[in-house]
């Protein structure tokens, strides 16, 4: 609320799953003020440490109060709400894979409303997420992309030039020897593969980086 062009701001944690925790921030703006979020985000990331920076920013006209004049939280929609204020312009996907990565993305983030080039991070993602769209991306298209790639390029195009370049070199991904019944435990199986691959050092990182976007408890 200490930016010059925001009236009211509530923020909660939102996401069904623990992986999918995050910190979206409600805001209403000034008369006819233009919010963004890439602004509001710097705006804060100089104030705040990184794990109490919202992922998502989504724009109200107004705060819902209860009678006695306080925030009504259970009333703010969610954050796939179409009022969520974009990080860019919203660029359709091309082609088929980009139209698979964003279904994998929705499922994963629990958002709607991005674009092709939207950075994954930035919608709320995290390290432990990314690995996860990794592993679908590898049942999906039977290709392997590094941790490294995505974080280098955390866009659905990105990502398509990834897989792409992968296809391109005819490299198989390793399977692992018992494939799992259900989804659920063919993406932890997954997984620990890719978990496995990391140095002690890389696991190191990953697990500051995961820490870092968990929010609050208190």
């Amino acid at each position: 609320m200490a930016h010059p062009i925001v009236r009211q701001a509530a923020v909660l944690v939102s996401g069904t799953s623990p992986e999918a925790r995050r910190l979206t921030a409600y805001v209403v703006g000034q008369d006819k003020a233009a919010l963004s979020s890439q602004e509001l985000r710097e705006f804060l990331r100089t104030r705040l440490p990184p794990y109490m920076v919202p992922a998502l920013f989504v724009e109200l006209s107004e705060l819902p109060l209860l009678p006695s004049g306080k925030i009504d939280r259970r009333a703010l929609p969610p954050p796939s709400s179409e009022a969520r204020i974009a990080t860019r312009e919203q660029i359709e996907p091309h082609d088929d894979i980009e139209r698979r990565l964003v279904s994998i993305w929705r499922e994963l983030l629990e958002v709607k409303g991005f674009g092709v080039t939207d950075n994954f991070f930035e919608l709320g993602g995290n390290s432990l997420l990314a690995i996860q769209v990794l592993a679908r991306v590898r049942k999906a298209f039977e290709v392997e992309v590094s941790i490294r790639s995505f974080f280098d390029g955390p866009s659905i195009e990105e990502l398509r030039q990834e897989i792409e370049k992968a296809r391109a070199s005819g490299a198989k991904p390793r399977r692992p020897a018992i494939l799992p019944r259900t989804r659920a435990a063919a993406d932890h199986g997954i997984l620990s593969a890719e978990l496995a691959k990391l140095s002690p050092e890389q696991l190191e990182a990953l697990l500051r980086q995961i820490r870092s976007s968990e929010p609050p408890t208190s």
